[in-house]
């Protein structure tokens, strides 16, 4: 068994679990953390090359990550109307509809606009889905940290960035040459991935010390 393949058994086994330990934490919080337009990109991407990929394996894990994606929609569906403003709370389900339109469009507009579609559409995601979790963390700073970190879990945060990690050496350094695309963008997920941890920590740290006063 070659690197290659160790590193997309790494990056499909961790971006998998990290799915998972965000539906679990959803469900126990009943709030889904990922942003909506980060889990539109997602979202769409696993579905469009899921009918794109020719190879099984390929198309297994896209299948698998669209299923559980599809549970983390209906979770946001289900909890996050709740948390928009109450005047604005009608938009929630036209707003989520658009995300995911505008999100397919882009999916079409890169495969079929650029040589390497799949990968700049991936990388975009995880650099956008790394920068929006921190804000997310922090526009709920003033409700208190209890409730900042609601949906928030560390180990899907760590296994994300591990599941990045394994693919940014697969197709940034050990593909056909260097990919500066992916080596730089996969450099920035894994800063801001880095930087999300630090402030969850730091935030249930003293999301700790709220519950004691």
């Amino acid at each position: 068994m070659n690197w290659t393949v160790l590193l997309m058994i790494g990056d499909s086994v961790f971006w998998s679990a990290a799915y998972c330990f965000l539906i679990y934490k959803a469900i126990k919080d009943k709030r889904m953390a990922m942003p909506i337009w980060a889990l539109a990109m997602n979202f769409t991407w696993e579905c469009f090359y899921f009918f794109v990929f020719n190879d099984v394996p390929s198309k297994i894990i896209a299948g698998v990550w669209a299923v559980l994606d599809s549970v983390l929609l209906t979770l946001l569906l289900k909890y996050n109307k709740r948390y928009f403003p109450p005047n604005l709370r009608n938009l929630f389900y036209p707003l989520v509809t658009i995300a995911l339109a505008t999100c397919l469009a882009m999916q079409f507009a890169l495969y079929f606009g650029t040589e390497s579609g799949m990968l700049y559409s991936a990388y975009i995601d995880c650099l956008i889905m790394s920068i929006l979790f921190s804000f997310s963390l922090f526009e709920r700073v003033p409700l208190g940290y209890k409730e900042a970190i609601k949906g928030h879990d560390i180990y899907a945060a760590s296994c994300k960035m591990l599941g990045t990690g394994c693919v940014t050496i697969q197709f940034g350094i050990l593909g056909e040459g260097i990919n500066m695309f992916v080596l730089i963008t996969g450099i920035l997920c894994f800063f801001f991935d880095v930087a999300y941890l630090t402030f969850l920590g730091i935030f249930t740290y003293r999301a700790s010390k709220e519950k004691t006063v």
